[in-house]
């Protein structure tokens, strides 16, 4: 990304209704802005929204602050930073190592966290996340999805985080699957690792 430029990373949350995503898109392009990366989602009637635009330094400084304009024409709660490391999109520092993460399970409360605080506990940084839950065809019961990208600072770190995944798997009846990222046109190639 062109460093001469000044980056705004908008984050907003409101009720889903039609027509937000063109709401959004205008206010950053109305100001100079250009929309550069982003995520959206609508969960449970809630739609969410992070993105990261850029422009002049005066285009990011309106975009910054009229932010209450978005919030009344949209009904949305919209926050606003200027961004810190621009290049940092779930993509590994220099000498990292990105892990993926799948692990599925019939769903019970606290299956999140249990992987989730694994991860921290062997200083791995989740860089991405999304899971979902739905209703499993054959039971008709809950079945819990998870996909995690985590950071770690070299490949020696993966095989312990997947020996502790694994231990977790068995014990707790998690489908569970680690391996080195898979290649895209922007980051590091991987190998997938087989058990």
């Amino acid at each position: 990304m062109p460093t001469d430029r000044a980056y705004v990373m908008l984050a907003a949350l409101g009720s889903d209704q039609p027509g937000l995503v063109a709401q959004i898109s205008k206010y950053v392009a109305e100001r100079g802005g250009n929309v550069e990366d982003s995520r959206m989602v609508a969960l449970g009637g809630v739609f969410g929204v992070m993105l990261l635009a850029s422009g002049s330094e005066a285009e990011a400084a309106r975009l910054l602050d009229e932010i209450s304009l978005l919030e009344e024409e949209s009904g949305m709660r919209v926050l606003a930073h200027l961004a810190t490391d621009v290049a940092a999109k779930g993509e590994h520092t220099v000498g990292g190592v990105l892990v993926t993460v799948t692990a599925g399970a019939f769903d019970r409360e606290g299956i999140l966290l249990e992987i989730s605080e694994m991860m921290r506990s062997t200083g791995g940084n989740i860089v991405e996340l999304e899971t979902t839950t739905y209703e499993e065809p054959l039971t008709k019961r809950a079945y819990f999805q998870l996909r995690m990208t985590v950071e770690v600072q070299s490949a020696s770190e993966v095989e312990p985080i997947r020996a502790k995944l694994t231990s977790l798997a068995i014990r707790e009846r998690i489908a569970m699957e680690v391996k080195l990222a898979e290649p895209t046109p922007d980051r590091t190639p991987g190998l997938t690792l087989t058990t």
